[in-house]
């Protein structure tokens, strides 16, 4: 018996066709998977994060967003948690020009356009320093800290 870990993946990387299968996750695990031939049957029992990032880290995201536009908006200018998630991503773009996906030009001004933070396009280190970046800012937009914004931001979930 060996024990592996793989990623479950649903689309081919080369061809267009869709199928579920898992992937070894390391060379370790290629490797090891060798000790059995091509073909056989094998027995697995698996267990595992169900994501391959996290996905309460994006809650906590997209939470919190919510949560901001409701604290920051008024009669005159309602906004939306995607108008936040917007304005979050340029502020932390212009600190960290590698979240920058593109710039561009309409009607002579350039515009930047952030990187999506959705998990098929973002791994999860690369998260980990958007989300570390995001938080603060999105604090500072109603006076707290960063820790005091996610427990009320956490508080206003459904459960």
């Amino acid at each position: 018996m060996i024990e592996i870990a793989t990623q479950k993946k649903e689309r081919c990387p080369a061809c267009p066709h869709k199928f579920v299968y898992l992937l070894p996750f390391s060379e370790e695990d290629v490797e090891a998977l060798k000790a059995y031939p091509f073909n056989k049957l094998l027995k697995d029992r698996i267990t595992g994060s169900l994501k391959e990032r996290s996905l309460i880290q994006l809650r906590l995201y997209w939470g919190g967003c919510r949560f901001l536009a409701i604290q920051v908006s008024d009669h005159e200018n309602i906004l939306s948690a995607e108008d936040i998630d917007f304005e979050i991503k340029t502020k932390v773009a212009k600190e960290n020009p590698a979240m920058i996906k593109r710039f561009k030009m309409i009607g002579g001004i350039v515009y930047i356009e952030p990187i999506s933070i959705a998990m098929v396009n973002m791994k999860h280190l690369d998260a980990c320093k958007f989300f570390d970046c995001a938080f603060p800012l999105m604090s500072e937009m109603i006076g707290k800290t960063a820790d005091e914004f996610i427990a009320l931001a956490k508080a206003t979930f459904r459960r």
